[in-house]
């Protein structure tokens, strides 16, 4: 019986007995605690689903908004900011009613694509008024929420408040305080900007995030005060969570509290876990789990018995060090792991190297994400080089030059493959918007220049194709923290885009003497002027094409160019003043009408304007029924709501319908039902744009139309998109315009 005494059949032997000691421990105490086992788990998953609440409403759903008003607020501590905000908080209301316009058309479309955003509002202590995403309101006191307003200098800014809304009752919202310009203590700001979030979007959201649907959850800010939770619970229930949030008050754990209540576990994460010092509560039913505790009792005894039978076997495998280190690294490397499971046919060597591989991968991505963050942060100066750490960003042994990119939003993906192939081009693309990227170049060049930068830039366009693309070009800088002044350099180049076209490259470079010239050209408004009233159209075009030409070869700013063209503007709305033709010319916005992204498209407006009215003022004085006409043109707009016919308009001029109809066609170029038409269209589209507030049916009513849907048919046929795409986007109206 050597065998006996030999140390493998000893260390065999003593892993059979430990197995079966080891089994029957366990074995009865999983099946005497079985119920404890199954509330702690059920607490530790609801602390970890309570984790998953408050990263969803504190770092996705508050920064979401936040977010999106952050550079619009930020841009008012800017002293060099072009926004609307920035200029109205320094300025009265008075003379100021397009930019005002403007900024509300902004703050609703901004509305229309936030989900959830209740409302926008912004108060100006300058001029004491306010403005709302559906209105401008001359004094506070207009408003329907003028008492909240009233009250701003008292409230605690850039944090999240539950309050009712005076519009409705019960109308319960989430409000944010901005003060400004950015950061400016309440008392001394200029005015306010505060956002209204849904409080039921809120708790929509929570609620779907919830991995069970029978649980409840409960928000209550750093007061004690209910934010979201108890619409259907029972009050005991209420009154056990509130309980339990007292006693957690005075726990020291850092991962929050649980009691029992009935057959429910209540988890309670702590405030001081939370960014803005709110509780969070989660009351979970333990029915959920109850099979599988029953489950866990047969399967312990199915184990033991196993085990039992196996236990030879197991204590062979352990004696041998083998399975069980191999199986507690693939637990570990489980806890993780969050990618798609491994194959199930492959052993455990398989499975780890399948999981470390992926774990490898995310932390790859990871970096990157990082790196690309740093590096827009970086260009667009929300982070200095001091921010970057340790962490190995970027180069820092060349110089940097940095190109502001637009394109289509179709082009991007084509375009960063097309930067990413390119031989030679040491770079890195970033994305700021779905049209527009910075592109940091590194340059290791001893003397180098940013036209290397826009040879290869031009050098690109043959592989995109029919995708186009503009660009500005900042200097060369020597440092990292110089980085960011390249990339205001390259957007204040893009701008010339307006003179030189939307698909040029500009270097900044090229602009500084246009920038460095302060006087305006020689230009001669007056001879424009005299050709207009004179009815020359020949010698009116000719002078917008010479101008236009003049404006684009000489070095001029873009601001002394859009300067020109606006006093070309207000030479023509001062003609057809004093022509007395405003019913024929509106003047009324003409610079927004006539405005386009390009000088050549701006002034080719400007040119057809200047060589409508000077047709127009020279039919005048060859057709000895013009007047008869332009009569007629006025008693057309002023009662165009009704029902007008030929025989009705001839009327007024003592003509016969058929000899108006003739005089229609040759003086305006156009028939009585055609004038009619386009002279309706044209003012509902005004209407949709002026007054948001009017139905399509109550607008096509106004203008003469009975058939609702006759009118949306000749709309689209007359501008190309539907009277409710016309109201809702305004690159569509742009679109139409041009």
């Amino acid at each position: 019986m050597k065998w006996r005494s030999s140390y493998y059949f000893r260390l065999v032997l003593s892993y059979t007995l430990l197995a079966v000691v080891l089994i029957g421990i366990t074995g009865g105490y999983l099946l005497t605690n079985a119920g404890e086992i199954v509330t702690s788990e059920v607490s530790k998953d609801a602390g970890y689903e309570l984790l998953n609440v408050k990263e969803l409403v504190e770092n996705n759903f508050f920064r979401f908004y936040e977010d999106a008003f952050f550079n619009k607020v930020l841009m008012t501590f800017n002293k060099d900011s072009n926004e609307e905000i920035k200029y109205l908080l320094e300025h009265r209301a008075e003379g100021n009613v397009s930019r005002i316009v403007r900024f509300i058309t902004d703050l609703g479309l901004i509305q229309d694509m936030t989900p959830g955003l209740d409302g926008v509002t912004v108060y100006m202590r300058e001029g004491e008024y306010a403005m709302d995403n559906n209105r401008y309101y001359q004094t506070p006191d207009n408003s329907l929420d003028a008492a909240f307003i009233r009250q701003l200098d008292d409230i605690v800014p850039n944090q999240w408040f539950k309050r009712e809304k005076p519009d409705s009752p019960g109308h319960q919202v989430m409000t944010y305080v901005f003060p400004l310009p950015y950061q400016s203590p309440p008392a001394k700001a200029a005015g306010f900007l505060y956002l209204d979030i849904s409080l039921d979007h809120l708790s929509t959201m929570v609620r779907d995030a919830l991995n069970y649907p029978e649980s409840h959850v409960y928000m209550f800010d750093e007061n004690g005060q209910m934010i979201i939770g108890g619409e259907n619970a029972p009050p005991d229930e209420i009154a056990a969570v509130q309980h339990a949030m007292a006693g957690s008050a005075n726990s020291q754990s850092a991962a929050g509290t649980f009691t029992r209540h009935g057959s429910s576990v209540i988890s309670v994460l702590h405030r001081n876990d939370a960014m803005n010092r709110w509780n969070y509560v989660i009351v979970r039913p333990n029915e959920s789990f109850q099979l599988s505790a029953s489950k866990m009792k047969r399967q312990v005894w199915t184990a033991c018995l196993m085990a039992l039978l196996g236990g030879f076997i197991i204590s062979f495998l352990m004696s041998r060090h083998f399975y069980m280190p191999l199986k507690k690294l693939l637990y570990s490397i489980r806890n993780l792991y969050t990618g798609p499971p491994p194959a199930a046919a492959g052993h455990e060597y398989a499975a780890i190297d399948h999981m470390l591989m992926f774990i490898d991968l995310s932390m790859l991505q990871m970096k990157d994400q990082v790196r690309t963050k740093q590096i827009t942060g970086l260009i667009t100066g929300q982070q200095t080089a001091a921010g970057f750490g340790e962490f190995p960003a970027m180069p820092l042994e060349c110089r940097y030059a940095v190109a502001y990119m637009t394109t289509e939003p179709e082009g991007c993906g084509i375009l960063v493959r097309i930067i990413a192939d390119q031989p030679g081009l040491s770079a890195e693309l970033v994305s700021l918007s779905a049209t527009e990227m910075a592109l940091l170049v590194f340059m290791y060049d001893d003397s180098p220049t940013s036209r290397a930068v826009a040879d290869t830039l031009e050098a690109m366009r043959t592989s995109l194709g029919s995708i186009p693309f503009g660009a500005g070009i900042g200097s060369v800088v020597h440092s990292v923290e110089a980085i960011h002044h390249s990339y205001l350099e390259a957007v204040e180049a893009y701008k010339y885009s307006y003179i030189r076209g939307r698909d040029a490259i500009i270097r900044y470079e090229e602009i500084s003497a246009c920038r460095e010239l302060l006087l305006l050209p020689q230009v001669e408004y007056d001879m424009l002027q005299n050709r207009v009233q004179a009815g020359k159209v020949g010698e009116v075009e000719r002078w917008i094409d010479e101008m236009t030409f003049t404006l684009k070869s000489e070095p001029l700013s873009v601001e002394m160019v859009e300067l020109i063209h606006l006093r070309i503007t207000t030479v023509i709305s001062q003609i057809v003043i004093e022509q007395k033709l405003q019913d024929l010319f509106p003047v009324f916005g003409i610079n927004e009408k006539i405005k386009r992204r390009t000088l050549d498209e701006t002034m080719a407006v400007l040119k057809q304007q200047a060589a409508s009215i000077a047709q127009h003022i020279n039919e005048s004085r060859n057709d000895a029924h013009h007047e008869k006409i332009v009569f007629l043109k006025s008693f057309i707009v002023q009662h165009m709501a009704e029902d007008l016919s030929l025989d009705e308009v001839a009327g007024r001029v003592s003509l016969s319908a058929n000899y108006v109809s003739t005089l229609f066609g040759s003086i305006s170029g156009e028939s009585f039902t055609e004038y009619l038409n386009r002279i309706r269209l044209e003012q509902a589209a005004s209407l949709l744009v002026a007054d948001r507030h009017l139905t399509v049916a109550d607008i096509a009513a106004s203008v003469g139309f009975r058939n609702s849907q006759y009118f949306c048919t000749r709309f689209k046929a007359r501008f190309g998109i539907t009277p409710l795409q016309y109201r809702g986007s305004g690159k569509l109206r742009e679109s139409v315009a041009e």
